[in-house]
């Protein structure tokens, strides 16, 4: 009979079996990597370096910028504000990493260069909220500075975001000198004189436009700006405090909703965040970095062809010509000079303004009232007596493209009509003025109008 083993050491072998089972897979098996607290990220010459954080406490989401080693922006919040949840960098961890590289070229059809080279680093870094909410912030490195954007996906239970503001910072390390200057609001002509202090003596509780420029004793120069804002708020700067070198960004709220900058469906992706870098100021104007950041364009624009102009409307103080009474047929004649000057030196273009009124007709007529249009501007019908056909037709016959100029608020009205209209004139291009503003609402009219 065969010796059968008692079940009590069965069980034991059984048992041993599983422990040495067990054993060699923990041994054999790697456990899953932990997501990073930081990601460091390096343009392709290795000078420009570009790091994030996530704070052992999740508190914040911080950058820092470094060039020849030499740190330049110390670490400095991501923060965008959200309506309902707050801080948007509060409480979030690193979850994933992805990275990779850039390596394009393409061309401009006109421009300081012919072909651009579009080359960097790139890091995507998705983050996760204690709500479950998840957003990424998107890195690249270039030879010539840095950039950071954030983006919200697409998830499920979130339909739509609001933005409040953007709490954002830039902290200059080493006190740089600071080209910039200073608005009193969010609506502005950005027509200020510039300042140039040390970064200690920049003015607090104002808007500072961008791009700013600093620049260290050793030359080395850093521009902060932004590029591709779309569906977004414009952003500024702003000194929060005399007690630090800290520049926070505002972002640019809706016009009749002062506590709200941003609304959009997800998903939804910020500007930019841009600072160009290079050991002199004056190489910063080298940089293609803002037009690699920018989506390519769609569409045919064979028909765009730039070209220098005459703009008659800065020389009419000097030239006595708005004071009334002006004679019949006196403006066409002054316009008849611009054009065969603008004939006789290959100036391809003339602009086209009014009298110290606009060229349209609206109830207000005063001179100088350029900035306001009223309820009843029309921008499809011309003023009769400043014969507007018959400077299109003297120009045509010459050579000689016209420009018109025009207020954006009549034409956003009659944006389709208008445009019909003006093709069919033989108008060349315009000049809409007095935008003045660039949160969403602006930034959006200005797509449609493009």
């Amino acid at each position: 009979m065969p010796y059968v083993a008692p079940i009590s050491y069965r069980r034991s072998i059984q048992t041993l079996t599983t422990l040495a089972v067990a054993l060699l897979l923990l041994a054999t098996s790697k456990p899953a990597p932990a997501a990073p607290n930081s990601i460091t990220l390096q343009s392709p010459n290795r000078q420009n370096e570009i790091r994030v954080d996530a704070s052992p406490n999740h508190e914040a989401i911080t950058y820092s910028v470094r060039r020849n080693a030499v740190q330049l922006i110390e670490p400095s919040v991501i923060d965008p504000i959200l309506t309902d949840a707050g801080s948007l960098a509060k409480g979030a961890q690193i979850v994933d990493v992805r990275e990779d590289e850039i390596n394009e070229t393409f061309t401009l059809p006109w421009g300081k260069t012919t072909t651009v080279a579009n080359r960097c680093s790139r890091a995507v870094a998705t983050l996760a909220m204690p709500s479950g909410l998840r957003w990424e912030v998107e890195l690249r490195a270039y030879d010539d500075g840095v950039a950071f954007r954030y983006r919200i996906p697409a998830q499920p239970n979130v339909k739509e975001i609001t933005i409040r503001d953007e709490a954002t910072e830039f902290r200059p390390a080493a006190s740089p000198r600071v080209l910039f200057d200073t608005l009193n609001g969010f609506v502005s002509s950005h027509e200020a004189l510039y300042e140039h202090k040390p970064l200690a003596e920049v003015p607090t509780g104002r808007l500072i436009d961008m791009p700013i420029l600093l620049t260290w004793p050793n030359g080395t120069a850093a521009a902060i700006t932004e590029a591709r804002v779309l569906n977004f708020a414009g952003m500024y700067l702003e000194r929060p405090s005399t007690d630090d070198s800290r520049l926070r960004g505002r972002l640019s709220p809706l016009p009749t909703k002062k506590n709200l900058a941003v609304t959009a469906k997800l998903p939804l992706e910020s500007p930019w965040r841009v600072i160009l870098l290079a050991d002199a100021a004056g190489k910063l104007l080298e940089s293609n970095l803002l037009l690699c950041l920018n989506d390519p364009p769609e569409g045919d624009f064979t028909w765009a062809h730039p070209g220098k102009t005459s703009f008659h409307w800065w020389y009419g103080e000097f030239e006595d010509f708005y004071k009334p009474p002006i004679k019949p047929g006196a403006y066409f004649e002054k316009h008849k000079q611009y054009i065969d000057f603008c004939a006789a030196h290959h100036i391809a273009y003339h602009a086209v303004s009014g009298d110290g009124r606009p060229w349209y007709v609206q109830s207000n007529k005063k001179p100088g009232d350029y900035g306001a249009p009223g309820p009843d501007a029309d921008v499809c019908t011309p003023l009769p007596e400043l014969e507007l056909p018959r400077i299109l037709d003297y120009a045509k016959q010459h050579g000689v493209g016209i420009r018109l100029w025009v207020h954006w608020k009549p034409l956003s009205r009659q944006l389709e009509k208008a445009f019909t209209l003006y093709e069919s004139w033989g108008v060349k291009g315009l000049m809409v003025d007095f935008l003045d503003r660039d949160d969403q609402e602006m930034i959006d009219f200005t797509e449609r109008m493009l």
